[in-house]
């Protein structure tokens, strides 16, 4: 196997916490995305999107991509979420809570109070914020070590 330098370019403490699990060591180097709206976009707020996503079912995508010298290799993980149905004081107690702050789609999965998901079709991983099983293979592509028990776990979470 390679000694490789590998960047999670992200500041998502979830990712990195996701990426912990494959046992690989890496450095945080977020990339600095403006979130801005364009001229003619309306602007999208907390509360807006999870009233817009109650009820509903939506996709989750996510781009994994590992480079090195002449390589460029990239994977993608959709999974799809239906949300359960919630009102506007589960909607207002969650956006005083901080919880859905900093998050995509406003909401987290792992949200104990709002409760957000009813269920999903593919990674759970994946709504987290990294798929870790096509994360996995992509990294042993790559000839990065991943942890055994890691593989195995994936491995499960994709049955």
């Amino acid at each position: 196997m390679l000694q490789v330098d590998l960047l999670l370019c992200s500041a998502s403490p979830r990712r990195a916490a996701l990426l912990r699990k494959l046992g690989v060591p890496f450095r945080v180097c977020p990339v600095n995305v403006p979130e801005t709206p364009l001229p003619g976009e309306i602007p999208w707020n907390t509360a807006w999107m999870l009233q817009a996503l109650s009820g509903r079912t939506h996709r989750v995508h996510t781009a994994v991509a590992l480079g090195g010298r002449g390589f460029l290799r990239i994977v993608t993980c959709t999974t799809e979420a239906e949300m359960r149905q919630y009102n506007a004081r589960a909607i207002s107690d969650s956006v005083a809570s901080d919880e859905p702050m900093d998050k995509a789609g406003a909401y987290s999965i792992q949200d104990r109070a709002l409760q957000p998901v009813r269920w999903i079709r593919g990674l759970y991983s994946n709504v987290v914020g990294l798929p870790l099983a096509p994360t996995a293979r992509l990294l042993r592509h790559g000839n990065v070590m991943v942890s055994a028990d890691v593989r195995q776990r994936a491995a499960v979470e994709e049955a």
